[in-house]
């Protein structure tokens, strides 16, 4: 017997299921697979009813060890003792609507899961889930309710009137893709989509990224916010020594993501996350990722990266102001990018990576790139990193690093920019090569091994 129907069979699941309106078992399998993947810590609800999908969410949690914390809205209060223990999860009696964003950013959930059906509640929770890489489930997608919601969809000029259709499948056509309709699985460029057509239907909407990074750090990694600001670092193995900043400005937490249990640091807030290998990249692949999508483990409003081989030496407070004209600043090497790209092909030995260098760069010249770009620094990032078009933008850059893998980024981080039309702002003064130094920043070279800093 499968794991699922032990736990089945040992609570009292089955009577939670025969009540109104609830989650068939199939769809209960459904999330117990999802929580073995995910090993999701807070789940956010939306529509409670009787509870009997919050006691899922909590039984499945138990089953695996999880300690899981679980808020649920609903404007009415319908929760039954014989479904669920108030006491075992949160309950929130409010509207929420137009209060979306505010709910998501405050509680930083694992999971939403949506069975509310109001349609400008529903899709404003769909639309910050989706910018956000946030993973959502949404109950009553079945073809007989979509056919009610269409049907009722047609006879109002303004759907969020209407309160009696269940709006998940007609949004999910909307805002992920009209193959929601035929297929029961598919994805496309940023999202995993399953639907399990049972009783009233339920869709799993995973993002790509997202995937990806719980296969490399699983679910421990969780930021404790001080600040809306963070200068944030990542040095996986030993290939850098972190280095103490001469000077900190307040307002902002220092942030350090390492597998390497023997850094430390008196200034830095040292996070150590195991790498799991569960998905097929490398260790600089893993860095990378860390380093262009800061919205997926940052609480933060605004995030400042720097490369491990760098320390600040002096005040980076005035380099906020560069933020208030756009979401995205850096700095520039003040070369012309081919030239760069070049000298790029000249400098790398391995030769897999000078073919995607070449593949690369012909492939931006068809495209139209200019050929007197700028070539992009990217050890330095000053971004607003939750802000849709920076997102968006971290999404391109990712994909071509990804498709023309040579170990550099700058390549197709200045592309990303340009094909996207992304707003942003340079840095005063341009990157220098080799071991020197800006106005706030010192560079050095890559360490060897045995260069961590230890106590």
């Amino acid at each position: 017997m499968m794991d699922f129907d032990l736990l089945f069979d040992r609570s009292d699941l089955p009577y939670v299921l025969k009540q109104a309106k609830t989650l068939s078992k199939e769809e209960c399998r459904a999330i117990y697979n999802y929580f073995e993947e995910y090993k999701p810590k807070r789940i956010l609800e939306f529509g409670t009813q009787y509870g009997c999908s919050t006691r899922v969410f909590i039984e499945i949690s138990k089953w695996f060890g999880i300690d899981l914390e679980v808020h649920s809205w609903d404007i009415n209060d319908q929760i039954r003792s014989d479904c669920v223990d108030r006491n075992s999860f949160t309950f929130h009696k409010e509207d929420i609507t137009g209060k979306e964003k505010y709910i998501i950013d405050t509680f930083r959930p694992d999971l939403v899961f949506l069975d509310a059906h109001p349609y400008e509640l529903t899709k404003n929770l769909m639309t910050v889930c989706i910018e956000k890489d946030i993973n959502f489930m949404c109950h009553d997608v079945s073809m007989e309710i979509y056919e009610r919601a269409k049907l009722r969809s047609d006879n109002f000029t303004n759907k969020s009137l209407e309160t009696k259709a269940e709006w998940e499948l007609f949004l999910l056509s909307e805002l992920i893709s009209p193959l929601i309709m035929e297929k029961e699985c598919f994805e496309n460029e940023y999202f995993i989509v399953s639907c399990f057509r049972d009783r009233y239907g339920l869709a799993i909407i995973e993002s790509k990224i997202r995937k990806i990074f719980n296969n490399i750090v699983g679910n421990g990694l969780f930021i404790h916010q001080k600040n809306t600001k963070v200068v944030y670092t990542v040095i996986f193995g030993d290939k850098d020594r972190l280095k103490e900043p001469e000077y900190i400005d307040e307002g902002w937490d220092w942030i350090c993501i390492t597998d390497n249990e023997l850094i430390k640091s008196e200034k830095w807030n040292v996070i150590y996350v195991p790498l799991s290998n569960k998905c097929n990249l490398d260790v600089r692949q893993k860095y990378k990722l860390l380093k262009m999508f800061p919205h997926l483990f940052l609480p933060h409003e605004k995030s400042l990266w720097i490369d491990g081989s760098m320390q600040i030496y002096e005040s980076i407070n005035e380099l906020e102001i560069l933020l208030n004209n756009s979401n995205i600043v850096f700095y520039s090497r003040g070369c012309n990018f081919y030239q760069e790209s070049k000298i790029l092909t000249e400098r790398t030995q391995n030769k897999d990576h000078i073919n995607n260098i070449n593949k690369q760069i012909n492939n931006y010249r068809r495209l139209g790139y200019p050929e007197d770009s700028f070539y992009a620094a990217t050890g330095v990032l000053l971004r607003k990193h939750n802000e849709k078009d920076v997102v968006v933008a971290m999404k391109k850059w990712w994909n071509e690093f990804m498709e023309f893998y040579s170990g550099r980024d700058q390549l197709s981080f200045s592309f990303s920019l340009w094909e996207l039309k992304t707003k942003f702002d340079f840095i005063p003064g341009l990157y220098p090569r080799g071991n020197r130094k800006t106005k706030y920043f010192k560079i050095f070279g890559h360490n060897g091994k045995g260069t961590v800093k230890c106590r």
